[in-house]
């Protein structure tokens, strides 16, 4: 009897850890804003992380953005790639669309008469809605991101992180697709005179498979251990 209660107690706490990691946030640095990263319109960049705990399902994506001077018909589309294409520079490009969302209208952040020496960022959000009930990610992937509509007098862009992410891991360049976005050509930048990271969460649960067998196997172990503590010698 003791035994079984002893497992009982077990699996409670362990449903518990459980719910908690599948809440997790597996990559953030959205709270070190250093400055402005402007691309050209139709110009995608990607940024290439790894998720804190490996292989995921993407729950929720946000990050963010500045525009300046907008008009009228802005708009941002971001996508997720698995890093198994060509070589650049040593290292596995982004190739394989793991996701891609519409391209949404977004607002400018400042413009002309906006005051000087401040950040003017926003965040874009995509739910679990947006991203069809979640993508399955591996722990290192590229997210990327293109800006559209932008006129002439305007810009757009990420904004770079100032700081190593809080959560997860950060490499210190970026992609940059000298191609388009329906035949990319992707080019690893390593040259840069900073390090170039964009601000970004991902929010996440681990990958099922992995999930329910560490939950299956921590609890069989650990039952089976009390059985044995209670068996007569």
């Amino acid at each position: 009897m003791a035994s079984k209660l002893k497992c009982g107690v077990l699996l409670v706490a362990l449903v518990a850890v459980l719910q908690t990691l599948s809440g997790a946030v597996l990559f953030d640095n959205l709270s070190t804003p250093l400055g402005l990263f402007t691309t050209s319109s139709g110009q995608q960049v990607g940024d290439e992380i790894v998720l804190a705990g490996g292989a995921a399902t993407v729950m929720g994506f946000s990050f963010e953005y500045f525009g300046s001077n907008f008009s009228s018909g802005e708009s941002v589309q971001v996508s997720f790639y698995k890093n198994d294409g060509a070589l650049s520079a040593g290292y596995a490009s982004p190739n394989t669309l793991l996701w891609t969302s519409p391209s949404v209208s977004i607002p400018g952040t400042f413009d002309a008469s906006s005051p000087p020496g401040t950040i003017y960022n926003n965040l874009v959000t995509f739910d679990a809605t947006d991203l069809g009930g979640g993508v399955l990610v591996p722990g290192d992937f590229t997210w990327a991101v293109v800006f559209t509509g932008i006129g002439a007098g305007e810009s757009a862009g990420p904004i770079l992180s100032s700081a190593p992410p809080a959560t997860g891991l950060d490499y210190n360049d970026y992609w940059l697709n000298t191609g388009t976005v329906g035949s990319p050509n992707w080019v690893l930048m390593t040259s840069a005179p900073q390090n170039i990271d964009f601000l970004a969460q991902v929010n996440s649960v681990p990958e099922p498979s992995a999930l329910a067998l560490f939950g299956a196997g921590v609890t069989g172990l650990a039952c089976l251990g009390f059985k044995r503590r209670v068996m007569p010698a």
